[in-house]
């Protein structure tokens, strides 16, 4: 084996012991030029959005034939957004899936050319505009009560890239060719139609152990087809007690 090799793979080994949301964040805060790829995740993160890539596209948004919304990572969870103790975070990092939640945020999936590239910019603000103009004492004193992902995500609003600037590190994942991951077209229409079926289904809402004072009245289960915006105007009658028997 070439030293060239010999180095590659203490790379690589190196890579893979460090999860990418604590690469990307220190890559980030200390202000470095780069474009996040496919080399810069470990090899069980990409792994897992090549596994997974089929359900992450269910839950995703065609914007058409060859774009789709994503959150690779899924959506917020309590596992790592409220977790409190920073030996706990870093163990959960290096949950693929975990780390990646934290790491790659609301993305695009782009599937032209007969290539799957995960296309994002990375930041890792919560609420930037509240840590901006502080100091890093302030930060680290006055908010002694944050969470552990709380505070790491206000140490980011001061030194990392301000999303509301449009700031933030290029992502560009390559995940492979079409084939290979499985996608043709066929598969990619099926995934189109389920897709835009879901949003007719009929959706059942248990209310039958809701009660609201005002009214005085259980609300009964009800089985609702809408189209996604009824789903929501549905979801927020349901909040504010206006589906009553």
């Amino acid at each position: 084996m070439s030293d060239n090799s010999n180095v590659e793979t203490r790379r690589k080994r190196i890579k893979d012991f460090i999860p990418s949301n604590a690469r990307w964040l220190l890559t980030d805060l200390l202000g470095i030029d780069k474009t996040f790829t496919e080399d810069d995740l470990t090899r069980d993160e990409m792994q897992y959005l090549k596994d997974n890539l089929s359900n992450i596209i269910s839950r995703g948004s065609f914007v058409n034939d060859q774009t789709v919304a994503i959150k690779p990572g899924g959506t917020y969870d309590s596992a790592m957004m409220g977790e409190s103790n920073l030996l706990n975070l870093v163990k959960k990092s290096y949950d693929p899936r975990l780390s990646l939640r934290t790491a790659l945020g609301n993305a695009t999936l782009d599937l032209s050319g007969g290539q799957a590239v995960i296309k994002d910019k990375y930041d890792f603000e919560v609420e930037p505009s509240m840590y901006k103009d502080a100091s890093l004492r302030d930060i680290l004193t006055e908010n002694s009560g944050l969470s552990a992902y709380d505070l790491i995500s206000a140490v980011a609003g001061k030194f990392g890239s301000d999303a509301r600037e449009g700031e933030g590190k290029p992502v560009s994942i390559n995940l492979g060719t079409l084939e290979d991951l499985g996608l043709t077209q066929e598969v990619l229409k099926r995934l189109i139609s389920e897709q835009s079926t879901a949003l007719l289904e009929p959706m059942v809402l248990d209310l039958s152990e809701l009660d609201f004072p005002k009214k005085g009245k259980k609300l009964r289960k009800r089985n609702l087809t809408r189209s996604k915006i009824d789903r929501a105007k549905a979801r927020r009658d349901v909040l504010e007690g206006n589906i009553i028997d």
